[in-house]
């Protein structure tokens, strides 16, 4: 499966900016074999969202991976409350 990134690109300069890492980069951590994917479920978002943790060139990357709004009532995480 192929995965395919957009982005707004006054965001990714800003993102650059503060980090030093550019988005194009970044989307690499998808790719590390050793990532890390975790439900954040720190908040009530009204939809499921979740982050990944992975590594790219040396540098640790920490991602927001763009929300999916659950629209049946099945979920494969138990015990979620909206």
């Amino acid at each position: 499966m192929s995965l395919e990134f957009e982005w707004d690109n006054a965001k990714a300069s800003g993102n650059y900016a503060k980090h030093a890492v550019s988005f194009e980069a970044a989307k690499r951590a998808f790719n590390d074999p050793f990532a890390i994917e975790w439900l954040d479920d720190r908040f009530d978002y009204g939809e499921y969202c979740y982050n990944l943790l992975g590594m790219v060139e040396g540098v640790c990357c920490s991602l927001p991976i763009p929300c999916e709004t659950m629209l049946s009532a099945s979920s494969p995480h138990e015990g979620r409350t909206r």
